[in-house]
């Protein structure tokens, strides 16, 4: 087994299987209260919730969809000595999103909660549903008959859900938030991959059209700074991807959807650096997103989550084939750099660049960043 891999194997999993989103740096033990010293609770937290019940498990479906995403290529690779014990990791990671699902059925089937602190709350958001249905529908093909019956139940449910309630949903202290409409496509499409239905993949087509002017829609650009393209530049092309594979796609909407993949990724890659990380935010030209001339000190804490952009490239070149050695190239600079010790939620040398309120979080080795490393490297070693 790869290092990276045992290390996430010894340090990032709970007695679930759920990938943490966060681990202590110094202890490499899941956050505990005193990972928090000095640190007052914002107030816009959830009631009832610590640091670390919140820390811990933020991002745990992407982290844990992520890690699920990265042994189904890892078990695409023919040469692998050690497909056994990743057929197991893989179905164990399947029951961890499914224990995650499980948890959200105390609302309701289809709910797929942030199980803040291991246990229910009324808290989700669209790119912890993307990483599970995305992880799921990867993992199909090799799944059990059993765990076959489990997907073709959940993914439906997941994107019923969201249907139901017009893509409306409170978000912490944003009431009936509407979110973006361009996230709920893909999620539809798939759903119909699964159960077909006439009426759902009209409506995501509908969505689509309408809305169509604003692929990439993660774009940063126009608030005049490239901020968390991370974020951006995976949820953009795993949308994309999902809809480019879909057989309800008309083949009008692929070129739009290749094209938004290139522009996203001509302004996240502007974020990477020589030493292997990302910057979080950059000042850039607002009409063309072209990074604008500056100092260091103009620029946001530099983060390991640079291995969520370089899988994305590895994702999309196979759409832009004009990107594969860029991408490539990209992908084994930041591999080669970051080591397991130095896979920072945010860089500790770069806690001055943050709110103060925030700068605890250079305390952390991040979940999503050793996740992204692994299905980069599958995903390389797929070429």
């Amino acid at each position: 087994m790869d290092s990276m891999q045992t290390f996430l194997e010894n340090h990032f999993l709970d007695e679930n299987g759920v990938v943490y989103s966060q681990i202590d740096a110094r202890t490499l033990l899941p956050a505990e209260a005193e990972t928090f010293a000095g640190v007052e609770t914002p107030a816009w937290y959830p009631a009832g919730m610590t640091l670390p019940d919140f820390w811990n498990y933020e991002n745990c479906g992407m982290t844990t969809g992520g890690y699920l995403c990265a042994l189904c290529c890892m078990l695409a690779d023919d040469r692998r000595k050690d497909r056994d014990l990743l057929k197991a990791q893989a179905q164990r990671t399947f029951r961890a999103l499914h224990h995650i699902y499980t948890i959200g059925m105390q609302w309701e089937e289809g709910f797929f909660p942030k199980i803040w602190g291991n246990r229910f709350s009324r808290q989700t958001s669209t790119d912890q549903y993307l990483y599970a249905m995305f992880a799921m529908d990867r993992y199909y093909p090799i799944a059990s008959e059993e765990e076959r019956g489990l997907i073709r139940r959940m993914i439906p449910a997941m994107a019923e859900f969201w249907r139901k309630r017009n893509y409306t949903l409170t978000y912490y202290h944003v009431k009936d938030m509407v979110w973006p409409p361009l996230r709920f496509p893909p999620l539809l499409l798939l759903a119909g991959k699964y159960v077909p239905d006439e009426d759902r993949t009209e409506e995501a087509l509908r969505i689509l059209s309408e809305n169509l002017e604003k692929i990439p829609e993660n774009s940063r650009r126009k608030s005049g700074r490239l901020y968390h393209l991370a974020d951006a530049v995976t949820m953009d092309v795993m949308d994309q991807i999902l809809m480019l594979e879909s057989e309800f796609l008309p083949s009008s909407f692929r070129e739009a959807l290749t094209a938004g993949m290139e522009k996203i990724w001509f302004e996240a890659r502007q974020t990477l650096t020589a030493d292997g990380f990302y910057w979080s935010s950059m000042p850039c030209d607002r009409s063309s997103g072209v990074v604008l001339p500056g100092t260091e000190a103009q620029y946001g804490a530099r983060s390991a989550w640079s291995t969520m952009v370089v899988r994305a490239g590895l994702q999309l070149s196979s759409y832009v084939p004009s990107l594969k050695e860029e991408t490539l190239k990209c992908a084994e600079r930041v591999l080669a750099k970051l080591t397991q010790e130095m896979l920072y939620y945010y860089h500790p040398d770069d806690a001055g660049k943050l709110d103060r309120s925030k700068q605890f979080e250079v305390r952390f080795l991040s979940g999503d960043a050793i996740v992204n490393w692994l299905w980069a490297k599958a995903l390389l070693g797929n070429r």
